[in-house]
């Protein structure tokens, strides 16, 4: 029992030893004031050292009760306490440094906080500065303005304070004018002072105030100036012995071919000798009909009344709307009715002068309103004696003489026309000539080609409005003993390859000038369809916009489409529309994998393919057998367009000008070789499908209004009410004409 009473009281000091070695490293940690996560860490495995120095207190205690061993209760429990109070001294210690620690933190924080706040307060402040400076900066922009209006009308002021008779209406234009300026300044000052502090801002009210005082004072002077001109007025009328016949006043009635003359001769003639007060009335006398009906209850708000006058009468599109509609009411003229001729003439050239009097002359002469008058000539049109290229320049085509005889032949003796040519078409300029520009001259030879073909210009001459077949000036090029017909500038373009001698007609064997150069091998080959094993003869066409398929052949696959309008242009240029239909294709390529195709139906595509011996070729090209190239007999079953050029062959092998092609179809032969003749021609140059997004408004209007809408009595809209489309009247109004 004796033993058992040391090794207790042994463990007890040996425990005892590892606490206070451990307090002390605890102790210096805090006062090192290390990271708080190590002296948590540290106190932990602390609190477990003190854990077990209690039990082997409580252990050495029981084994002295068991040995009956006589010990001092006192003295033992002395030495536990004072344990304890190391324990304890500790533990405030650790809570101490901890609550330092978070205090620390939080004044961090705040400090943290206090250097956020600054910032947003200075970055406000600096936005609410830039916001004053740029309101100062407006506010002086607008007071310049005030004071250089204040100036430019005390000099008009000068200048007709001594005239028998001012110019009241400009003054009193002038004056309302200084009023609007004024306006503005207030409007910008308000704002100028909405950013300002209350005791600042009271300053500023004080400058608008000065601005009104230098505007009642100008104003003033007018009024005085006016006035003198009345009193002179009547003092004149009184002392005039000679009485003239009054002038008559302009009127209209609501036809909107004479507003525009109307409204300038009411400013330029009626208005400069009115006053201010009167002008409302005079323009209200001035009016009749729908028109005057218009501005009847707008009392005598001159400004409101032409606003409302402009909106109904004076929009351009109106009279546009207008001249373009009596030009297409003119019958299609016969040959010989020459009356007919001249009444087309006449409304022609007074389309053209009331177009030119808002300078929209252009509507007459652009190549649409051209052509709707070509349409209802005769042959005889054929000999009227102007140049195409100028008249569909959309130039200034003023006729300064009017026909005034027609001879047996035919031909019109007329007086000269000054005509005003585009003749740059990099400048739209009349002052050189294309070729001699030195941007054209400058351009990449495939800028300059594709410069002609958006301005649809001839290669020869590089003028606008004809083709390059019908040109006077045709002729060979002179660069490099070059046989084909286009201008000289063209000439590197048409060396380095780049496409644009695209003939009216020719076979695929022909080149632009129709001579023979050998066979053009079309991109052919045979696919397979999804819906039936037969293989198609399809060719890829990258000319081509979208992709066709003979009707024989979707009936034979069982196509289903949809119905649509379809413009095609045959060889020869000869255009026709069709009824067609959109069906969706399906084709396998070489991997099994089913690729769908939007086609449109078409009679034929092409004329029969002949056979075409490649042997002569065949050692042209390498890894190939003739299998692959083999080109199909038959006429052409299916024609896939650029739309889908991702899918087209592309070059795999080439030999001169033949190339071997390739792509997830298999492989095909194109271009052109001596050895190879091909006769195959394409029937179709030019499709277009007509979208319903393509309807024309007009048209559509016209359809809707079938059965519920009728034409007006009148034959022609000249009112400006009907709506835009039909130009018709309900049934129901016009049941109430009659």
């Amino acid at each position: 029992m004796v033993l058992e009473v040391a090794e207790a009281k042994l463990a007890r000091t040996s425990a005892k030893r590892v606490f206070n070695r451990n307090v002390k490293k605890l102790v210096d940690f805090i006062n090192s004031k290390d990271t708080a996560a190590l002296i948590e860490s540290r106190f932990k495995d602390l609190k477990q050292l003190w854990d077990d120095v209690q039990r082997k207190h409580e252990g050495y205690i029981e084994s002295l009760e068991n040995s009956k061993t006589t010990y001092d209760v006192e003295q033992e429990d002395g030495w536990i306490d004072e344990m304890d109070k190391v324990y304890d001294d500790v533990l405030r210690q650790k809570l101490a440094y901890f609550e330092t620690v978070e205090e620390d933190q939080r004044e961090i924080e705040r400090q943290q906080e206090q250097i956020s706040k600054e910032k947003e307060d200075q970055i406000r402040k600096k936005e609410g500065d830039k916001a004053i400076f740029r309101a100062e900066q407006a506010r002086k922009v607008e007071e310049i303005a005030f004071r250089q209006e204040v100036e430019n009308l005390e000099e008009a002021l000068a200048a007709e304070i001594d005239k028998p008779n001012p110019a009241a209406s400009m003054l009193e234009t002038a004056r309302t004018e200084l009023k609007r300026q004024l306006e503005e300044c207030k409007r910008v000052n308000g704002e100028y002072v909405l950013l300002l502090d209350a005791e600042t801002a009271g300053d500023e009210i004080a400058w608008f105030t000065s601005l009104q005082k230098i505007y009642s004072q100008i104003s003033k002077k007018i009024g005085d100036v006016i006035q003198r001109k009345s009193d002179t007025k009547g003092n004149a009328m009184r002392g005039s012995t000679m009485k003239l016949e009054r002038m008559k006043l302009p009127q209209f009635s609501g036809n909107i071919r004479d507003y525009p003359r109307f409204r300038s001769d009411f400013e330029k003639q009626i208005l400069p000798e009115l006053e201010s007060g009167k002008v409302a009335y005079v323009l209200k006398s001035c009016l009749e009909g729908e028109a005057f009906d218009a501005i009847y209850n707008l009392d005598d708000d001159v400004t409101k009344m032409w606003k409302r006058l402009d909106e109904k009468y004076g929009l351009p599109s109106k009279l546009v709307d207008v001249v373009v509609y009596d030009i297409k009411n003119i019958k299609h003229l016969q040959e010989g009715d020459d009356q007919s001729f001249l009444e087309l003439i006449n409304t022609v050239e007074k389309g053209y002068q009331d177009l030119a009097r808002i300078n929209m002359e252009s509507e007459i002469s652009n190549s649409g309103t051209v052509s709707l008058i070509e349409e209802r000539l005769s042959q005889q049109r054929k000999i009227i004696e102007y140049e195409p290229s100028e008249l569909r320049t959309g130039g200034d085509h003023a006729r300064k003489g009017r026909v005034h005889m027609i001879d047996r032949d035919g031909k019109f003796i007329e007086d000269k026309e000054a005509t005003k040519t585009t003749r740059c078409l990099v400048h739209s300029s009349s002052t050189h000539n294309t070729a001699d520009c030195r941007v054209y001259q400058e351009m990449a030879p495939e800028g300059k080609v594709q410069l002609l073909k958006e301005k649809q210009a001839c290669w020869s001459c590089l003028k606008i409005g004809h083709r390059s077949i019908d040109c006077r000036q045709r002729k060979k090029c002179n660069s490099d003993d070059c046989s084909k017909y286009h201008h000289d500038s063209l000439h590197v373009a048409h060396v380095q390859g780049v496409a644009f001698h695209i003939p009216y007609f020719s076979r695929p064997n022909s080149d632009a000038d129709g001579k023979e150069s050998g066979t053009c091998l079309l991109q052919v080959m045979k696919i397979k369809s999804a819906v039936n094993a037969a293989p198609l003869n399809v060719l890829w066409d990258g000319g081509a916009t979208i992709s066709l398929i003979t009707f024989a052949k979707a009936r034979e696959l069982s196509l289903d489409g949809e119905e649509i309008r379809l413009s095609v242009v045959k060889v020869g240029g000869v255009k026709e529309e069709m009824r067609s239909s959109v069906y969706k294709l399906p084709l396998i390529d070489e991997s099994g994998e089913t690729v769908n195709f939007r086609v449109y139906g078409i009679d034929r595509i092409s004329s029969p393919m002949e056979g075409i011996n490649l042997n002569g070729v065949m050692h042209l090209f390498q890894n190939i057998n003739k299998q692959e190239i083999q080109r199909p007999n038959g006429e052409i079953d299916v024609l896939i367009g650029y739309e889908y050029a991702g899918y087209h062959p592309e070059r795999e092998q080439s030999s001169g000008h033949l190339l071997l092609l390739k792509n997830r179809f298999g492989r095909c032969l194109g271009g052109s070789h001596t050895s190879m003749a091909e006769n195959t021609l394409k029937l179709i140059q030019h499709a277009t499908v007509h979208h319903v997004a393509r309807i024309n408004i007009e048209n559509f209007f016209d359809t809707e209004s079938l059965g519920v809408e009728c034409s007006p009595r009148c034959g022609s809209c000249r009112c400006g009410r009907c709506p835009i489309g039909g130009k018709s009247f309900t049934l129901k109004e016009e049941r109430e004409f009659d």
